[in-house]
C-alpha cells in the first residue's frame, strides 16, 4: 500500500498477532494513515521505531520481556513521540494507563478482553482508535515529558491562598500538568474540583496516585453527591455524573447530576464552571489546561463574565493547545501562562 508524504505513520507494538492484525487492518483502511512497523515486544519495536521513524506508536501495556510503561519511560527519556496505549478494562490494567498518562502517553484505549472479542472487535478499534491517531497531528511534541514532579515538598501551611475556590478542565496532556501543579504547591489552598477528562474505570486510580504526590496538607477524592467542600482538597469529578457547586448556607457543596452528556463529555466542564459562576461574592479562579476540543470554553467565559479570574495554559506548555485555545478565541481567559507560571501565580497568591 503506497505511503504518501502526507499520511500519519503509525507504528503497532502489542504481543498479541492478532490485535496487531486488527489495528494494521483499520488503520491502514482509513484514509491519511498508514502502518510502517509491527513488533510484538519493546526490542523488536526498539529497532522497528529506528528503521521506520513513525509519527505515533500504539503500545500494548502489558508484554513479556519489557512492559509498556517501561518502555514507554525510555520513549520518552530517549526519543519523545506521541504514544497510544492499548490497554484491558481490568483493575491492573486501569493502574497501568494511569500510570502511562502521567509518564507522558498523550492518550489510551481500553480494549476488551480478547476472550470477550465478537464482531464488534473491529468497529470498536475503528471508533477508539482512529479518532485519537488523527488527533495526533495537534499534538506538541515539545511538550512531551517536559514536566518534573517536586519529591521534596516544603509546604508553609501557615500561608493561605487568597482565593476562596479553584475549578479546574483539563483532557489530553491534563494529568501530566495536574501532578507537576500540586506536588509544587506550597501554600493552603481553598477547595479545589476538578473535570479531567478520562475514562470512568480510571477516577479512582487517577486520585489515589495524585494523592501520593501530593504535599501531606493536601487530600485529593473522588467527588461524592451532597459533599460540603473542604479547604486544602481536590475532587475530581467521577464522570459518572455531571458535577455542580452550589451554596448551602455559608458553606459550598458538592452536587451530582445524571443528565445526558455535554459536549460529549459526562462529567463537562462547562456544567461545572456555569454552576460556580452563580457564586456570588468569593474570589474564585478559573483554569483551562491542555485538552483536545472545546469543553469548557462557554462556561469559563461566563465565570468570567460573574467575576472570577480565569486563566489559560498557553500554547507552548499544552501538549494539545485545543480547550484552551477555545476558551481564548472566545474572550474567556484573562491571562494565558504556561504550567510553570500558573503554579507560580498559585503559590504567589496568598493572604
Amino acid at each position: 500500500m503506497t505511503l504518501n508524504s502526507s499520511d500519519i505513520k503509525v507504528a503497532i507494538v502489542d504481543d498479541s498477532a492478532l490485535i496487531r492484525q486488527i489495528i494494521q487492518k483499520v488503520v491502514d483502511k482509513t484514509p491519511g494513515m498508514r502502518v510502517v512497523g509491527m513488533a510484538q515486544d519493546p526490542f523488536e519495536a526498539r529497532e522497528m521505531i529506528k528503521a521506520q521513524n513513525p509519527d505515533v506508536i500504539t503500545l500494548d501495556v502489558e508484554m513479556p520481556k519489557m512492559n509498556g510503561i517501561e518502555f514507554l519511560d525510555k520513549i520518552m527519556k530517549l526519543r519523545p513521540m506521541p504514544v497510544i496505549m492499548v490497554s484491558t478494562l481490568t483493575e491492573k490494567g486501569a493502574d497501568i494507563t494511569v500510570q502511562a498518562l502521567e509518564i507522558g502517553a498523550i492518550d489510551y484505549v481500553a480494549k476488551p478482553e480478547i476472550k470477550h472479542m465478537n464482531d464488534d472487535f473491529l468497529s470498536f478499534f475503528e471508533a477508539e482508535l482512529i479518532p485519537k491517531i488523527q488527533n495526533i497531528k495537534s499534538t506538541n511534541i515539545s511538550a512531551l515529558s517536559s514536566l518534573k514532579n517536586n519529591t521534596s515538598h516544603s509546604a508553609n501551611t501557615s500561608q493561605k491562598s487568597a482565593y476562596d475556590l479553584i475549578a479546574i478542565a483539563s483532557s489530553t496532556g491534563g494529568i501530566e500538568r495536574l501532578r507537576y501543579l500540586f506536588s509544587h504547591i506550597e501554600i493552603e489552598l481553598p477547595s479545589v474540583v476538578i473535570v479531567q477528562h478520562i475514562n470512568e474505570i480510571y477516577v479512582q486510580n487517577m486520585v489515589e496516585r495524585m494523592q501520593n504526590i501530593c504535599p501531606p496538607h493536601l487530600k485529593v477524592q473522588k467527588s461524592r453527591h451532597n459533599k460540603k467542600l473542604e479547604a486544602n482538597t481536590i475532587y475530581f469529578a467521577d464522570n459518572v455524573s455531571h458535577m455542580e457547586i452550589k451554596p448551602k448556607g455559608s458553606d459550598l457543596y458538592l452536587f451530582h447530576h445524571d443528565e445526558p452528556p455535554l459536549n460529549g463529555f459526562k462529567a463537562s466542564a462547562d456544567y461545572l464552571f456555569q454552576s460556580i459562576s452563580f457564586v456570588k461574592n468569593l474570589n474564585i479562579l478559573g483554569l483551562i489546561l491542555s485538552g483536545m476540543g472545546n469543553d469548557g470554553a462557554k462556561g469559563l467565559k461566563q465565570l468570567k463574565n460573574s467575576g472570577a479570574l480565569t486563566i489559560g495554559e498557553n500554547k507552548n506548555s499544552c501538549l494539545v493547545y485545543g480547550m484552551s485555545k477555545a476558551a481564548m478565541d472566545m474572550g474567556a481567559i484573562d491571562k494565558e501562562l504556561t504550567i510553570q507560571s500558573i503554579t507560580k501565580h498559585l503559590n504567589s497568591e496568598r493572604l
